[in-house]
């Protein structure tokens, strides 16, 4: 049984695989859009489904795609919750790449992180596994047989939390495929895998997936002070209060880059998909 995608080789695009075209959030056919509604409706958002389109879908691909984040400091140029809102983004972009699959709201609970920062929440290792052990035991009573977790938050507490927590859930219920990864894993562009923290990566990823919440005017180089808590729950990696920013963002976080970042990433995790419905017995529409 495969339980992990196989690391890119060379940079990959969003490459045909049998799949429609990776679109962007809300491009799908769906419902018109509300008057003052910012946002088009989505027909993969679980919350926005109503009870008959929910088992319609379930019925149709009973894929759920679960985006876990961090409330967590970004530099100035990015909103505290940019670790959720890439991954729900990109969960998005995934069911309209497969045209099915239900996307659950991101979920802003995770393992630290940088704790002492300004505005991060981090939480216990028994509260995260707990959270995500319930999710996946609510979302196998509705239906769900293939379920990808993806985290937009990194780092070996994390993951390895993560991937403790559903490889286990994986074993103990066999008629189900349970997928954990963060977005750059197993995918390299420009030679290298695209992750890092408020850099280049990750700011080009927001600025493909949520351009009006990047802020680059407020993107300054060189040193400075961040604010910083004391008497900190967690406080695992005991970060400074002194950063000192170098990369030319404006530069080189484009919406173009991080369209690629995109493109890669849907085309992975979306082949993974299929390959856990196959191994069900599951066709794909």
């Amino acid at each position: 049984m495969r339980t992990e995608p196989n690391p890119s080789e060379t940079d990959r695009q969003a490459e045909p695989i049998g799949l429609a075209d990776s679109t962007r959030p809300g491009e799908s056919a769906g419902r018109d859009e509300p008057a003052g509604q910012d946002e088009p409706l989505s027909p993969y958002r679980y919350e926005y489904l109503y009870p008959d389109e929910f088992l319609a879908q379930v019925s149709r691909m009973p894929v759920f795609l679960v985006p876990l984040g961090l409330l967590e400091w970004h530099g100035d140029h990015l909103p505290l919750g940019t670790d959720a809102l890439k991954a729900h983004g990109l969960c998005l972009r995934i069911a309209d790449r497969l045209r099915g699959g239900i996307v659950l709201p991101a979920l802003p609970i995770g393992r630290p992180g940088y704790s002492r920062r300004v505005g991060t929440l981090t939480f216990a290792e028994a509260t995260v596994a707990a959270m995500l052990e319930d999710l996946l035991g609510q979302l196998r009573k509705v239906g769900a047989r293939v379920v990808l977790v993806l985290s937009g938050h990194y780092g070996d507490c994390q993951m390895d939390l993560v991937r403790r927590v559903t490889e286990d859930f994986g074993r103990r219920h066999g008629e189900m495929r349970i997928l954990a990864t963060a977005e750059y894993e197993g995918v390299l562009v420009d030679g290298v895998p695209p992750a890092d923290h408020a850099k280049k990566h990750e700011t080009a990823l927001m600025a493909a997936l949520h351009p009006g919440l990047v802020r680059m005017e407020a993107y300054r180089t060189g040193p400075r002070r961040v604010h910083c808590y004391g008497d900190v729950p967690y406080d695992v990696y005991r970060e400074p209060d002194l950063v000192t920013p170098e990369q030319d963002l404006p530069a080189l976080a484009t919406p173009a880059f991080g369209e690629r970042i995109v493109g890669a990433v849907v085309s992975r995790l979306s082949g993974w998909i299929l390959d856990a419905l196959a191994e069900l017995g599951i066709p794909h529409a």
